[in-house]
């Protein structure tokens, strides 16, 4: 279950994506918390370009990924992610929507993700539960 909110804690990372943008392009600012089992378990904000996907905050999102939207509903196929992730301990506005103590330990995921072409489509930061989240990577050949 996934429900869209508007938190201002990212919103200074907006600025950073439009460094990223051709000239324009327009960012279409989405954000959520995700629960599992009724608990929040991530607060995720992506910033898309708004160009690529008319009518997406109109049509909302099912229970499919963005990715799955972007490819199924769009024709975007990605093709590359660059993806840091930190661990820190999270300030009063994520402690709140998180439903855990300030200074719990969460991660910290920034990620930019491109098309085929090369295009930066989306720009997103999230903060995960410490300990509730696990991360999985497989890497194939020598990346």
């Amino acid at each position: 279950m996934m429900m869209i909110i508007t938190t201002s804690f990212l919103s200074s990372f907006y600025a950073y994506f439009l460094i990223l943008l051709p000239d324009k392009s327009y960012p279409l600012p989405l954000s959520m918390v995700r629960f599992v089992n009724d608990e929040p378990i991530s607060i995720s904000s992506s910033y898309i370009l708004k160009h690529l996907v008319p009518g997406l905050v109109e049509k909302g999102l099912s229970s499919e990924s963005l990715y799955q939207t972007f490819e199924k509903d769009y024709g975007i196929t990605l093709s590359e992610t660059d993806e840091t992730i930190q661990a820190v301990a999270t300030g009063k506005e994520g402690a709140e929507l998180l439903n855990i103590p300030v200074d719990s330990p969460v991660l910290l995921v920034h990620r930019i993700v491109k098309d085929d072409k090369g295009l930066t489509v989306e720009y997103n930061i999230a903060i995960s539960r410490g300990d509730k989240f696990k991360y999985r990577t497989i890497l194939r050949g020598r990346g």
